[in-house]
């Protein structure tokens, strides 16, 4: 039986209409791995920002107590500077009042003790 026109022509669209929708579910299965691809690279982008967050919130506390331990390394120096200071004035007040009195010069034996001067009682403080 012979083919008529508009059966070839009617199996010609179908043929074209099949090869639209084979090119149509390739492009859709494109886009579904595109989509999929841009999903897992997200993910992996969520878990480094949270990892990043962490990260920072620990540097931050350990930049806090870095910044207290520095405070204390500068206060150091500066309190036991005025505690010699303080202890410099004792000693002038202490040679003063024992200059005055003449007291601490002799022991309860009456064996002569040594008179320090506010330079001595400073370094021996200190």
């Amino acid at each position: 039986m012979p083919l008529s026109p508009a059966t070839t022509t009617a199996d010609a669209i179908s043929t074209k209409c099949h090869l639209c929708q084979a090119q149509l579910l390739l492009e859709f299965q494109d886009l579904c791995d595109h989509s999929n691809l841009s999903l897992v690279h997200l993910q992996t982008l969520t878990t480094e920002l949270m990892l990043l967050r962490r990260e920072n919130a620990d540097l931050k506390v350990a930049n806090s107590e870095l910044v207290k331990l520095v405070s204390l390394a500068f206060q150091a120096p500066v309190m036991q500077h005025q505690q010699c200071t303080l202890g410099n004035n004792h000693a002038v007040a202490f040679e003063r009042r024992n200059s005055a009195n003449n007291v601490g010069t002799e022991s309860s034996s009456g064996a002569k003790m040594p008179a320090y001067d506010s330079q001595t009682l400073q370094v021996l403080r200190c």
